[in-house]
This record gives C-alpha cells, sequence and structure tokens, in this order.
C-alpha cells in the first residue's frame, strides 16, 4: 500500500482538521444523486460499509434511510468526530486494504473519495478486499478524482499543521484495470 511515510502524512492531515473537515462536508446535492441510485440496487435493512467513511455524514444517512451503515476511517480524529456527532453510528477504523469486517457480510460498499489516497498500481488489493467483504451480487459506489493531465498525484499540505496529504489520480483504463481478473 502506500508508502508508510505518505499514509501517516495523510492520516495526520485528516486528524489535524478533522472538525474543520467535518463541519463543512455533509450531504452534497450532486452525491445525494448517487446515494439514491446506490441504494435503489441494496435491499432495505442491508449492511452497507461506508469505508473512508470520516465524519460519518453519508454512513449516518444511510441509516435514517433503514439501513444497517458502518463508517470505517482510519483516522482516529474523523470517527471521533463522527462519535461527536452520531453516538449510534458503527465506527471501526480501519485500513482500505485490510477490513476487518468478515467476508460476505456487505450488501453494499461505499468508497466516496477514499481509494484517491492509493496509488493506482496498489488499488487491486483494496477491490480484492472488497470483493472479500461483499456479499454476491453486493454493490460497489467508487469515486475518485480522475487524471486528466500529466500529473498523476497531487500533494496539498494543512498551511497550520504542516502536514500533507496525497491524492492519486485515476484514468479510465487504470479504473477499468481494477475490476478485471
Amino acid at each position: 500500500m502506500p508508502d508508510q511515510e505518505t499514509q501517516s502524512e495523510t492520516i495526520n492531515w485528516y486528524d489535524a482538521r478533522a472538525a474543520k473537515h467535518a463541519a463543512t462536508l455533509g450531504l452534497d446535492e450532486p452525491v445525494l444523486y448517487q446515494v439514491d441510485e446506490f441504494l435503489a440496487n441494496i435491499i432495505k435493512g442491508g449492511v452497507i460499509l461506508d469505508i473512508g467513511g470520516g465524519a460519518g455524514s453519508y454512513t449516518q444517512h444511510f441509516s435514517e434511510k433503514g439501513y444497517k451503515a458502518i463508517d470505517l476511517d482510519l483516522s482516529n480524529k474523523m470517527l471521533t468526530e463522527a462519535q461527536t456527532r452520531y453516538p449510534d453510528l458503527p465506527l471501526v477504523r480501519s485500513k482500505l486494504e485490510a477490513v476487518p469486517i468478515q467476508s460476505n457480510v456487505a450488501d453494499g460498499i461505499w468508497c466516496h473519495a477514499a481509494l484517491q489516497h492509493i496509488p493506482p498500481e496498489e488499488a487491486k488489493d483494496v477491490i480484492k478486499e472488497f470483493s472479500r467483504v461483499l456479499k454476491p451480487n453486493g454493490i460497489v459506489h467508487l469515486f475518485t478524482k480522475e487524471q486528466t493531465g500529466s500529473d498523476s498525484k497531487t500533494v496539498e499540505t494543512d498551511e497550520q499543521s504542516g502536514f500533507s496529504r496525497t491524492t492519486y489520480l485515476y484514468t479510465l483504463p487504470q479504473m477499468r484495470e481494477l475490476f478485471t481478473e
């Protein structure tokens, strides 16, 4: 997976900005359309893993719609924000490539803007892990940033903490390759 230093820096970036990040991120109208399409394919009451769910706003939304939703994130402080905002929400500290959930449990996986912290050449391991925890015919929502120019990644530094967040940009062929055997 991403080298330990890059991953640690990214986690530290989210930890340093957790309260601000949680306060500014909510349910975005364009994303709610994607949520509706996603939920239309999952049986009511089904299990949804919100992988990279951060402060839990989408996880809570799934729960309010009648699903058994679990917020999984690697940032302790983002999970603390989720617990503060939604005290009844199940929270799990987890890497994308090592989900501490039994096999064949999830009816759906919502992974919105989390895969982009994994280098494309290593993302196949994440997809294999998703396949492991998904029930047969489970649904995956996967959103990441697209590479449109020559840059294959961006690095954003938090001015207050000095921590950096690395975002890997994916091409459409890279995304397609993730789902081929």
